[in-house]
């Protein structure tokens, strides 16, 4: 039952993962690349308003993602497969790996010099915090469980399972 949850959250926080770090990786260094950068600073524009306004576009574009597969939540829950807390829960996962993504691409755009530097490094560090966090799976008898816990709660995927099969 709650496994049809769990598959949509988890192609949710897939196409999460391989879309949205590409979104803010050339916020700064684009600007850098065309020459804008300097400008940028010059004029009135403050860094929060611009940091703002580049994340505001991407999140746009995510959430019309995201929000195209609301129909899919809905007959769920109306199909009673996990409650509306779990359903909740879930959107809370994939809400906070958005944010995380974009912070991601954001932070390589900012210490990169070039785009494709920062396009780079934001997958890298993505892929390292959905991938790496899953380590302990695999060193289930060598690493104590609350350890094992401790760095299960950080990744997405695993996050987005624990909320969805709570009850089963």
């Amino acid at each position: 039952g709650a496994n049809v949850g769990s598959l949509v959250q988890a192609l949710q926080l897939g196409l999460i993962v391989l879309i949205v770090p590409s979104l803010t990786a050339g916020a700064i260094t684009q600007e850098r690349e065309r020459g804008n950068l300097e400008l940028l600073r010059m004029s009135r524009l403050g860094p929060f308003s611009f940091l703002v306004g580049k994340v505001s576009v991407a999140l746009l574009f995510v959430l019309f993602l995201v929000l195209g597969t609301l129909p899919g939540w809905f007959a769920i829950h109306y199909l009673e497969i996990n409650t509306l807390r779990e359903i909740l829960n879930a959107w809370a996962v994939i809400g906070t790996t958005i944010l995380f993504a974009l912070s991601a691409g954001l932070c390589a755009s900012a210490v990169s010099p070039r785009t494709a530097v920062a396009t780079a490094l934001a997958y890298a560090v993505t892929f390292l915090a959905a991938i790496i966090t899953l380590l302990p799976l695999l060193t289930a008898d060598q690493l104590s469980l609350q350890l094992r816990e401790m760095i299960l709660v950080l990744n997405p995927f695993a996050s987005a399972l624990q909320v969805l099969t709570r009850g089963v």
